[in-house]
């Protein structure tokens, strides 16, 4: 087989009426305290460290870029080169049928694109 699968068959989900699917709790569950912590506790001691890392916050809140607070994105770019490992900022995807980008959004891509550099 071509090694796909059905997301119905994705014990991890579960169908709703809608025929949408929502995650289901698992047992696996990982916490770290910063998106550093993941870089320096979790992807750099993985058995084959990877050698570029592209991060992406997309259309979800967060604090990347925030000219207020660099700290996040001083500390994720920092935790990257400490453990040689090269970071690529995606830029935001917005869906097809979005009538406006977020100025926000466009602000915090361009600051980590420069960040990553």
């Amino acid at each position: 087989g071509s090694g796909r699968r059905n997301v119905a068959d994705n014990p991890f989900f579960k169908a709703n009426n809608d025929y949408k699917y929502e995650h289901k709790e698992s047992e696996v569950a990982w916490e770290y305290s910063s998106w550093a912590d993941v870089i320096t506790r979790h992807i750099a001691r993985l058995p084959y460290k990877p050698t570029h890392v592209v991060a992406n916050a997309g259309l979800w809140p967060h604090n990347f870029g925030n000219p207020k607070s660099m700290q996040p994105t001083n500390e994720l770019v920092e935790a990257l080169r400490n453990t040689s490992m090269v970071g690529i900022w995606k830029t935001t995807t917005y869906k097809k049928q979005a009538k406006k980008k977020s100025k926000a959004f466009e602000a915090s891509d361009a600051v980590m694109c420069e960040a990553f550099d």
